[in-house]
C-alpha cells in the first residue's frame, strides 16, 4: 500500500493549515474546533514553513505559560519538518514516523504539499499485519502477536 492510497481515503477532508503570522490562541482555537492534533503552518504564499502539534504546544506552554499564546505561531512551531511522497510505501512512512518520533507527515510533491499522514491513518489502513515488519509496529507501541 502507498500513501496516496491513504490520502485517496482522505479525499473529502480539506487539508487545515495555519499561517505563521497567526496567534498561537487562534491556531489552538482552529485545532480544537477541528478535533486535530497537529497542523501544517503555511507562510503568506501557502508554502509549508514548519508544523505545530500538541507537542509542541505543551512545551512552549510550560516554558512561557500564558504569554505564549499572544505569540506567533512561526515563532513558536516546529521548523525542521519530515516529509513522505505520495508514492512511498505506507510501511516506509511508518518506519520514518517512528525513526524521527513524529506522529504527522506532510505529503509534499513537486514542492507541494498533498495531504497529511497521521500514524493513525497509517493504522487504520493497514490491510493485515503482515503487510507491515513487525519492529515497525512495536517500534510505534502497537502490539504485535498473541498474548
Amino acid at each position: 500500500m502507498r500513501v496516496a492510497d491513504v490520502l485517496q481515503d482522505k479525499n473529502d477532508q480539506p487539508l487545515i493549515t495555519v499561517r505563521a503570522a497567526e496567534s498561537l490562541r487562534d491556531a489552538i482555537g482552529k485545532l480544537d474546533h477541528e478535533r486535530i492534533g497537529a497542523t501544517l503552518v503555511v507562510n503568506d504564499a501557502g508554502n509549508l514553513v514548519g508544523m505545530l502539534s500538541e507537542r509542541d504546544l505543551i512545551g512552549v506552554l510550560a516554558e512561557y505559560g500564558e504569554r505564549a499564546l499572544k505569540a506567533n505561531v512561526g515563532a513558536l512551531m516546529t521548523r525542521r519538518v519530515y516529509a513522505c511522497r505520495p508514492d512511498d510505501a505506507l510501511a516506509d512512512a511508518m518506519a520514518w514516523m517512528v525513526r524521527y518520533r513524529v506522529r504527522h507527515l506532510p505529503v509534499v510533491e513537486d514542492g507541494r504539499v498533498r495531504g497529511l499522514l497521521s500514524i493513525g491513518d497509517a493504522v487504520k489502513h493497514l490491510g493485515k499485519p503482515t503487510d507491515v515488519d513487525p519492529m515497525v509496529l512495536e517500534d510505534a507501541g502497537i502490539r504485535v502477536g498473541a498474548g
